[in-house]
């Protein structure tokens, strides 16, 4: 049976190529079960309790008590970041945030996951 090509580590922005099955490079296995992940998901957490963030979110609701989302004419009741904050989007920048109704933003929500899923890691 032919082997099968080298991969790129999993690990985010590592260049380093792993052979399948394996995921990871030496450097990175400490993270096969996603402390890093973990950690910036905690750190989010944190940030939609503080006070900064509901003082914003509540003006960025008040700034759009409809939904962003042509055609649509529900209240927004959640209040989206347009460029993700795992892509680079600023989390507290009015211009990176809008209101959007729940059906709406958990639509837009999946249809990014997806993007995320199929996009094809380069391969050196």
């Amino acid at each position: 049976m032919p082997s099968r090509l080298p991969v790129r580590c999993y690990h985010h922005g590592c260049p380093a190529l792993v052979q399948p099955p394996e995921r990871y490079c030496q450097a990175h296995k400490s993270d096969r079960f996603g402390s890093d992940r973990q950690q910036y998901h905690a750190d989010l957490g944190n940030f939609y309790q503080s006070a900064r963030w509901r003082k914003t979110r509540l003006m960025v609701l008040r700034r759009d008590p409809v939904c962003q989302v042509l055609g649509c004419n529900q209240p927004s009741e959640v209040v989206d970041h347009i460029v993700p904050i795992s892509e680079g989007g600023d989390k507290l920048d009015p211009d990176n945030l809008q209101g959007l109704c729940k059906p709406c933003h958990d639509h837009k929500t999946l249809a990014e996951a997806r993007h995320r899923a199929t996009r094809k890691r380069p391969t050196k």
